[in-house]
């Protein structure tokens, strides 16, 4: 038995059409987009490098716009990392405003560097075309069990699973989530950088608002919801902490930030 995780990056079909102007002529600006795209995917998860793979068992697949990573279900640790690395993944795309959905699912699958078979990947897939609904990347719970059954050899079972529980939310249907909002900032090089990253996921969203299109409205109503819980968060937070003269500009931006009314 294998965790299997689909990913699937949303878009990406029209940034591959956007590298050209449909007269064969390139477009750079589109194509650096793609490129670093393409390279993130590669470094995140270690596709120039397998021998790098922290789980012995992992077997990571891209094609089109579809990635499949899978490992042995015993690995220890091997869903902590593994969805520490789809959550910096997720986190990296969206300074493109490039946005991913998916599904995490046990199953029995082969996964190899030449064949992926098995009905572990068709579970997977029916979750992440029917289940997952919004730009998020889904497990259920049995996923964080097990997880917290094969811990790491200096984590008690609760710490395991504490640490998991850093990486994903539970949403209003059941549902786990890597959370890409709050619990993201944990990724970030310094506080500095939250503002940064707050605002990519504003300009990602604000386009739709006052869309009347009921499939976006759904996705981006969702993104809305989660976006401004995150603000509220943010600003309960940052109004008991003392700023000192240095970050002034970051205090001021928190005193600023708002919600995206819809």
């Amino acid at each position: 038995m294998r965790i299997i995780a689909l990913i699937d990056i949303l878009g990406f079909r029209d940034i591959i059409a956007e590298t050209t102007d449909g007269k064969g002529n390139d477009k750079e600006k589109d194509i650096e987009k793609t490129y670093y795209i393409f390279s993130t995917i590669r470094k995140i998860l270690d596709l120039d490098n397998p021998e790098g793979f922290f789980e012995k068992s992992k077997v990571v697949t891209q094609f089109s716009d579809s990635i499949v990573i899978s490992f042995l279900y015993s690995e220890e640790s091997g869903i902590f990392y593994n969805l520490f690395d789809i959550q910096v993944l997720i986190s990296e795309l969206l300074k493109h405003k490039v946005l991913c959905r998916g599904g995490i699912t046990l199953g029995k699958l082969i996964h190899t560097d030449k064949i992926l078979f098995g009905p572990g990947f068709i579970k997977a897939y029916d979750t992440e075309s029917k289940a997952a609904l919004f730009p998020r990347v889904i497990l259920d719970e049995t996923i964080l069990d097990i997880g917290k059954q094969f811990h790491s050899f200096h984590h008690a079972p609760e710490d395991e699973l504490d640490s998991i529980n850093s990486i994903v939310s539970k949403d209003t249907d059941n549902m786990y989530y890597i959370d890409y909002f709050g619990k993201a900032f944990e990724n970030l090089d310094s506080a500095e950088d939250e503002p940064l990253y707050i605002e990519n996921l504003r300009e990602i969203i604000t386009p739709y608002i006052n869309t009347d299109k009921p499939d976006l409205k759904v996705k981006y109503g969702w993104l809305i919801n989660k976006f401004n819980r995150m603000v509220d968060e943010i600003k309960e937070y940052r109004s008991s902490k003392d700023f000192d003269e240095s970050d002034y500009d970051l205090e001021q931006y928190y005193k600023q930030l708002t919600l995206i009314k819809s």
